[in-house]
């Protein structure tokens, strides 16, 4: 897991992608131990490109506020 929190980390472009698609698979599913560690790493690191740009879903970008994402 260290190694994939690596590559986001030093992977501009994959950020905004990732914490979109964990943060939505979090929503889905809270009982995978590792999605749950992963995804509350990159989501407190880059939730403010979430709020800035939108949750990319299916190559949409769904804007969203601070309450949609926390609630």
């Amino acid at each position: 897991m260290s190694a994939f929190i690596r590559l986001v980390a030093h992977t501009p472009e994959l950020q905004a992608y990732t914490a979109s698609k964990l943060y939505l698979a979090l929503k889905d599913d809270l009982s995978q131990e590792s999605l749950t560690l992963a995804a509350t790493w990159i989501l407190g690191e880059y939730s403010e490109v979430i709020l800035q740009g939108g949750i990319i879903d299916d190559d949409q970008n769904v804007m969203v506020s601070y309450f949609t994402v926390y609630l």
